[in-house]
């Protein structure tokens, strides 16, 4: 028996056997064209098959972890459909003389250096995606096949695993995935997350395990290795136990009160479709405390019409049947772009255009959203959020807009609840700075963890080098957080936590002590986070 010390980074047990995934190579040789025509069309024949390849990814990935996970693959078709990255391989081609695979590999190296070197998190985190596409295209150049049939469920060993690889694969023969490179906050880890896979990295994979029994300890980063009987029988005895509490968890037994303060903490979910209530609702969800409305603009030419937008959320509404809806308005920008709306070519992103700077920006879009949240607002208990709020007169900015709303829909005899709950979501450091103003015009507050975090500490949650600065829980992004929640109580407002943080188990109970009143998350993660609410 043999232990191998990693890091977990998606929680959960499972045994299996090892199978060793060895992906195309990054590398290309460096041969030259007789014929730079022919090869400039074998590039192109390879670009299309990949475009062809991530809309399949899309949409299964759509279907089974919805749109966040989707959007990994917007992404790459961006960068596939990039004018500049195409001239550059083509003119490489030409100009260099060299062979399709030697110019994809060159250009893909030089877009990843520049990318990775940018300083900006949006360009960096793009640096991941680009060493994915370079090999998917490296693959097609080569008449290599997807080799992701997997002969029997495995745990999966690699040096990286991609967000093609955790959406190419087979979901039902995937028990685990152990890799040597990605953090807890890459896609691929997300993606584990999200289809409930115990995942580990920081291990080197090794070709002589594969076949090997194994036993996968995702939450501590452990790997054991031809495991005796007493080790497999205790990692069955776990497994059990986690699929007897989700089976009690999905039954409802559990009831989510603080023992010995009868305070309670509502527990809702994150969600970016209407369809997705249904299952928030399976799992015990008090509620969706995140609609991520973005992703209704998103992988399309044309804005979503008022009508499109009231029904989807008329429809999250009505599945909960009276439980509370938050709907965010559009948080795009940085790396969620949409088609449909113009994006110049940014510095920094993650700073620039984004969110209601849109909105502001646009108020045809952004009073055409408020109309179908009000109209939808009829049918179920439903609250408004602003994203990246950055001062007060921005808050009061929202609020006249919602203003002049209400006024065309009565003028129009148009059905609406006058009494919707506008929040402001904390997740600059100016806005938690100004919290105590904030509380004073907003009616709750939602904090966004996963940004506050990275503007915080300066610091990207995908950036693999800096897995050991972001840390939601340095005591400076603590300190913002305690110090809203203060402020909004002080003002009789309540406090919603979003984001990745929320469904930290390690987190939870601080979360209670500093006095939060809600946490949104995952829908995968639900479960877990009710049976850790209960034992608090």
């Amino acid at each position: 028996m043999q232990q191998i010390n990693g890091m977990g980074i998606s929680g959960g047990i499972a045994t299996g056997r090892i199978f060793f995934y060895e992906k195309t190579g990054l590398y290309a040789e460096r041969r030259t064209a007789d014929d730079v025509h022919k090869e400039t069309e074998r590039f192109k024949e390879a670009l299309n098959t990949a475009k062809d390849q991530i809309d399949i990814l899309y949409e299964r990935s759509l279907k089974e972890m919805g749109e966040k996970a989707a959007a990994v693959f917007e992404a790459h078709l961006m960068i596939l459909e990039d004018a500049g990255l195409y001239e550059l391989i083509v003119n490489t081609i030409i100009n260099d003389r060299v062979c399709a695979e030697y110019a994809v590999y060159k250009s893909g190296q030089e877009y990843a250096q520049k990318l990775s070197g940018s300083g900006d998190e949006y360009f960096m985190a793009r640096a991941e995606d680009m060493a994915d596409i370079t090999r998917r295209l490296l693959q097609n150049l080569k008449g290599k096949k997807d080799t992701k049939d997997l002969p029997y469920p495995v745990l999966i060993m690699s040096e990286e695993i991609t967000a093609s690889d955790t959406a190419g694969f087979d979901r039902d023969k995937i028990l685990g995935f152990i890799s040597h490179k990605g953090s807890a906050y890459s896609h691929a880890a997300i993606f584990s997350r999200n289809m409930n896979i115990p995942a580990m990295s920081g291990i080197k994979p090794d070709a002589s395990l594969d076949g090997k029994v194994a036993v996968l300890d995702g939450y501590n980063g452990i790997l054991t290795v031809d495991p005796d009987e007493a080790a497999l029988k205790a990692a069955e005895e776990r497994m059990k136990e986690e699929n007897d509490k989700a089976a009690k968890l999905k039954a409802g037994i559990y009831d989510i009160r603080i023992k010995g303060s009868g305070r309670r903490i509502k527990l809702l979910a994150n969600i970016g479709r209407a369809e997705e209530a249904v299952k928030a609702l399976e799992c015990g969800a008090e509620g969706i405390g995140l609609f991520r409305s973005e992703f209704l603009f998103m992988n399309r030419n044309s804005l979503p019409s008022e009508e499109e937008q009231f029904r989807a959320y008329k429809a999250a509404a009505e599945t909960m049947s009276g439980k509370e809806v938050v709907i965010r308005t559009i948080d795009l920008g940085a790396d969620k772009k949409a088609e449909c709306i113009k994006f110049d070519e940014e510095t920094d992103p993650a700073l620039g255009y984004r969110a209601l700077r849109i909105c502001f920006d646009r108020p045809d879009i952004f009073k055409t959203q408020l109309r179908a949240i009000y109209r939808a607002s009829a049918y179920g208990e439903v609250s408004v959020l602003f994203p990246m709020i950055v001062s007060a007169d921005e808050f009061l900015k929202c609020r006249k807009y919602t203003e002049e709303v209400m006024e065309d829909l009565k003028r129009e005899g148009i059905a609406f609840s006058d009494d919707l709950k506008l929040g402001a979501m904390i997740e600059t450091p100016a806005a938690a700075l100004i919290s105590d103003e904030l509380a004073g015009s907003a009616d709750f507050f939602s904090i966004g963890s996963n940004d506050l975090t990275q503007y915080t500490l300066a610091a990207d949650r995908n950036n693999d080098r800096l897995r050991g600065i972001y840390d939601p829980h340095h005591p400076a992004v603590l300190k913002l957080i305690e110090m809203s929640v203060n402020n909004a109580h002080s003002h009789g407002k309540l406090v919603c936590l979003c984001g990745e943080l929320a469904s930290d188990i390690s987190f939870i109970r601080k979360a209670a002590e500093i006095g939060i009143d809600e946490l949104s998350v995952s829908l995968s993660a639900l479960l877990n986070v009710r049976s850790e609410l209960n034992s608090l």
